[in-house]
């Protein structure tokens, strides 16, 4: 992520508080296509709201966005909780019930996280790049909890494709290596297996070398997806298609896979790599939970000080203005929708096309994390009166834009539900693909326009402020 380089101005004030609706109709041109086939959303009668930009609604504002993170990280540390305990029911007895229960609290535990990726691209504890006391105290833990694609060659038997460069053999096959340079870490017995160990290995030599988080537990409990090829390793035979996941069997814990080549050591690895992958995950959002919760040291009350009703952080130097809060609120805001959710979660897997290089490739889940961290940032943007005290023409624009929006997200979590999985939408002759192309270009626009927003708080912010300079170039028209 790129170094701030957020301004502030003087804050301006709008006038009026009154309420009133105008009335805005679609051209029918640039609507997400429906289920149907019908381009085009009725923007019909959108509601404007008035809110002067004075001091008090602008620490409102900072204080329910903070409360919000506090309540959203909560939810995410409670399933992953759940879903710790229902793999420790599975690794312990392992069964095809146990299984598909684990599964199931996987799936429980990216609903919740997925709404709290919004906080993402912040200088916020989950991802803070920026020298200083938010980054030194809470160590960035994103890479370790949610970084994708996952190195899957590395951990344990795969189809196709190469591992990461300077990765040998698997942590399963427990003859696992990473080298960067002069130093190697390796994994070569059933004791190496620790969370503190694969913190090291994770992202040693570099982004790709992922074996932490959500995708690797994912991994773990699914197997690989080559829907494409046809040849998911574990399960050759199986139904491949628009609506086949990864199946892995729960034998691979029990009796061990055909590739074994000593298969009690890889159960047993097996087992305990999925345990300490996931204690790990735990960690982290404890950690996350707890930068959120109002306590004397905590994030949150460095963040939300501004506020009469939050007691400031005991270190003064933290404590943020309401200017800086924002800033660092619609930034992040306008660069996660644009150039994380829309270019790198959606744009890269469209243009490749890959089932590799979408989110949540060996579940099929990769339309849920869309829905839930466009859900995030509606959350955010709406219910926390931000875009109230935005200028009538800019929330027009904007609410035009949530409802299109809207209607491509629902579009791309039907078809999953019905006809084809995401990876089978971002295909070149799938009919559902110019829709996932149209909404992720409206999601880049919706990006840009927290430049309006700002503006009516004060704040001066550039395309540079709403768009990560390493994303993948600009997939805007590839």
């Amino acid at each position: 992520m790129k170094k701030s380089k957020l301004s502030v101005a003087v804050a301006s004030l709008l006038l009026g508080t009154a309420l009133f609706t105008v009335g805005c109709q679609d051209d029918g041109k640039d609507g997400a296509a429906g289920a149907a086939g019908t381009a085009g959303v009725n923007a019909g009668s959108i509601e404007i709201k008035t809110k002067a930009a004075t001091a008090t609604n602008k620490q409102d504002v900072v204080k329910a966005y903070a409360d919000k993170a506090q309540a959203l990280y909560q939810a995410a540390y409670d399933d992953g909780v759940l879903l710790e305990t229902a793999i420790t029911t599975f690794t312990t007895t392992p069964s095809e019930d146990n299984l598909k229960a684990a599964k199931a609290a996987w799936l429980k535990a990216r609903e919740s996280y997925g709404l709290t990726e919004i906080f993402r691209l912040s200088q916020g504890p989950i991802d803070a790049d920026e020298d200083g006391w938010v980054k030194t105290t809470y160590e960035a833990p994103e890479g370790l909890m949610n970084a994708w694609p996952l190195d899957e060659k590395g951990i344990d038997y795969t189809g196709t494709g190469a591992s990461a460069t300077g990765v040998t053999g698997t942590i399963i096959g427990l003859d696992f290596s990473v080298t960067d340079g002069s130093t190697t870490h390796t994994i070569s017995a059933l004791g190496d297996i620790t969370k503190a160990k694969l913190e090291t290995i994770n992202e040693f030599a570099g982004d790709a070398n992922v074996f932490t988080g959500y995708h690797a537990i994912e991994f773990m409990l699914w197997g690989q997806d080559q829907d494409y090829s046809g040849t998911s390793a574990g399960h050759p035979t199986a139904t491949e298609g628009p609506l086949q996941a990864g199946n892995r069997s729960y034998k691979d814990y029990t009796t061990g896979h055909t590739s074994d080549s000593n298969k009690a050591n890889a159960v047993a690895a097996r087992k305990a790599y999925l345990n300490a992958v996931t204690d790990l995950l735990t960690d982290h959002l404890e950690e996350m939970k707890n930068a959120w919760a109002d306590s004397a040291t905590s994030y949150y009350r460095a963040f939300a000080s501004s506020h009469s009703g939050v007691t400031a952080h005991t270190t003064g130097a933290n404590n943020l203005t309401e200017t800086q809060a924002l800033t660092k609120i619609m930034g992040g805001m306008g660069t996660f929708i644009k150039s994380e959710l829309a270019n790198e979660r959606m744009a890269v897997a469209i243009q490749t096309p890959s089932e590799e290089d979408e989110h949540s490739c060996f579940s099929d889940n990769t339309h849920r994390d869309i829905a839930t961290n466009y859900e995030g940032f509606k959350m955010m943007l709406l219910d926390t009166g931000m875009l109230d005290i935005a200028l009538p023409d800019t929330q027009i624009k904007i609410k035009k834009l949530i409802r299109e929006i809207d209607a491509g997200v629902d579009h791309i979590n039907v078809a999953a539900a019905t006809s084809e999985h995401f990876d089978y939408q971002i295909k070149t002759n799938s009919v559902n693909r110019q829709n996932a192309y149209d909404t992720k270009n409206k999601m880049r626009e919706l990006g840009d326009l927290m430049i309006e927003v700002a503006s009516a708080y004060g704040i001066t912010l550039t395309s540079s402020d709403v768009t990560d300079g390493e994303e993948t170039g600009d997939l805007k028209n590839f």
